[in-house]
């Protein structure tokens, strides 16, 4: 009897012991960090906060998720039928290679953007004004145009006693501009690119006439429009000392980047010519004239002005009074001249290009 109950009491002692050590063992348990060993089942994926390693592939039937960082490949490739959704998978420093990708942004899968490039990539350039036909799949392009330059003023001068004689003043530079318009693949879009002013020819008895304004150059009609320079001028004043350069084409408000063109040359009573103006990251401004006004350089330049050569000057010539033997009367030869027409303005230019299928 005495013997039975002490066996009793070992046993319960056992029990005891060893449920301990498996608690103890239990809460100091860590997963396995090597390969199985051979002909072992490889350890399954448990729940819990520490993390797993697994060198070998993992096959997941039903989806795979993650509260944070849900795909994480510092090297090698990610390989997918298909990705759906707003987020491109990093890949670090590999590839994301996949059968085809969905864009929601306009709502297409890129294999049915093209056949042969998706994101097509091209320069139209404009030196005349025609049209644009947007490329398939693309949603995008970037336009710079350049207005038209203003055409220079014929040189002045005055057939008279008190003569004032200047070359003429120089036309404006036409404005540049830079935009990103969004477009509709296979659309047609007008291009217009502005002219050159004409370089002014003659203005009544004293020369001076005045040039024709640079042509504004648009994309779309009203999508992106940039203005020509102003023509070079002349009030009419007595001495013809208010000859103006004409006026840069001015900024254009709104997105993109736009800058004003230079203002032409005023006419300063020398016999040169005033310079044009110049059109920004386009055309020169050109030099001073000695002969005909310089053509504006393209795209966008300003003609300059004419320039007068005197020929003869002006002088009194004695003519003896037939009324009164032996006076005199001092007679005015007015002097002859060659004047210069005036420098023809340099027409605009429009750049289209494109790059991506992605609207801006």
């Amino acid at each position: 009897m005495k013997s039975s109950k002490s066996l009793s009491i070992l046993l319960s002692v056992i029990v005891t012991t060893l449920t301990v050590v498996f608690i103890v063992s239990a809460d100091n348990w860590t997963p396995p960090a090597g390969e199985p060993t051979a002909n072992n089942t490889p350890a399954p994926i448990h729940v819990g906060g520490n993390a797993q390693s697994k060198s070998g592939g993992l096959i997941v039937g039903a989806g795979l998720s993650a509260s944070q960082n849900a795909l994480i490949v510092p090297t090698g490739n990610v390989l997918v039928g298909t990705i759906n959704g707003q987020t491109a998978p990093n890949g670090g420093g590999g590839n994301v290679v996949a059968n085809d990708f969905y864009i929601t942004s306009i709502g297409k899968w890129v294999s049915q953007l093209s056949t042969n490039a998706p994101f097509s990539q091209g320069t139209q350039v404009f030196n005349e004004t025609g049209t644009f036909t947007v490329p398939e799949g693309v949603y995008s392009v970037e336009v710079t145009a350049w207005g038209g330059g203003g055409g220079g003023l014929a040189a002045c001068f005055e057939a008279d006693r008190n003569s004032r004689d200047t070359g003429g003043s120089g036309g404006g530079g036409g404005a540049w501009a830079k935009k990103v318009i969004a477009v509709t693949p296979t659309v047609t879009y007008d291009v217009v690119v502005g002219g050159g002013g004409a370089g002014g020819i003659r203005g009544g008895s004293r020369g001076c006439a005045t040039g024709g304004s640079g042509g504004k150059s648009s994309f779309g009609a009203d999508l992106l429009v940039v203005k020509g320079g102003g023509a070079a001028s002349y009030d009419g004043g007595p001495n013809n000392d208010i000859l103006r350069g004409g006026a840069g084409g001015a900024a254009t408000a709104g997105d993109g980047e736009s800058l004003a063109g230079e203002n032409g040359g005023d006419a300063d009573g020398l016999p040169e010519g005033a310079r044009g103006g110049s059109s920004p990251n386009g055309g020169a401004k050109t030099s001073r004239s000695t002969g005909v006004g310089s053509s504006g350089f393209t795209p966008g330049g300003g003609g300059g002005g004419g320039a007068l050569t005197v020929l003869t000057a002006g002088y009194y010539n004695s003519v003896e009074n037939a009324d009164v033997p032996g006076y005199y009367n001092q007679e005015w030869v007015a002097p002859t001249y060659t004047y210069h027409v005036g420098g023809a303005g340099a027409k605009g230019k429009v750049i289209v290009t494109w790059g991506g299928a992605v609207a801006p």
